[in-house]
């Protein structure tokens, strides 16, 4: 004998089913960290700090223009061709690590023996490093923030790569002005 199937009505009125209300992406990430407790707090302060950090950073170096290289390469790419004072005028007028560069490297080479226009082009040379590279040390501070954002080093880690290719560059520029001023 098969028994008939019991009814599914359901036991509550269904009236009283209150609407879900949606919720904000604000409202849920505040809801989390306030259940999260002192933690949670500490770990999103650290994320704050390491934005800005990066943040600062980044237009430091835009300011800086350390992805600009296209007038410091011109500046001497016209000292080699033999035309320094155009080379010297296209160099002062960059804004960027490079040109700056550029520019020492060929006010030193005009009016300097060959081992006093090095070291003054040298000088400048770290000079200018340093500047680029002060600030990324404020990403190194606290070991709990690297723990705690491994964003932090890797940004380090990028930002440390930019010196470096500044670093080649400065290398790459100043001998080419120097080889190219003993040759003429």
């Amino acid at each position: 004998m098969i028994l008939p199937l019991p009814e599914l009505t359901p036991t509550w009125p269904i009236a009283e089913i209150t609407p879900v209300v949606p919720v904000t992406g604000l409202e849920a990430t505040l809801g989390l960290i306030e259940r999260a407790g002192p933690a949670m707090w500490t770990i999103v302060g650290l994320s704050v700090v390491t934005l800005t950090v990066i943040l600062l950073k980044t237009s430091r170096l835009v300011w800086l223009g350390a992805w600009c290289r296209e007038r410091a390469e011109a500046a001497v790419a016209t000292w080699i061709s033999e035309r320094p004072a155009e080379a010297i005028e296209i160099a002062q007028a960059g804004k960027g690590i490079r040109a700056q560069m550029a520019a020492a490297s060929q006010a030193s080479a005009t009016g300097r023996d060959d081992a006093t226009a090095r070291e003054e082009t040298t000088r400048v040379a770290k000079r200018l490093l340093a500047g680029a590279d002060s600030g990324l040390r404020g990403s190194n501070l606290s070991p709990s923030l690297r723990r705690l954002s491994g964003s932090s080093v890797r940004c380090s880690a990028g930002f440390e790569s930019v010196i470096a290719c500044l670093r080649l560059d400065m290398e790459d520029l100043a001998p080419r002005i120097f080889t190219a001023t003993l040759a003429g």
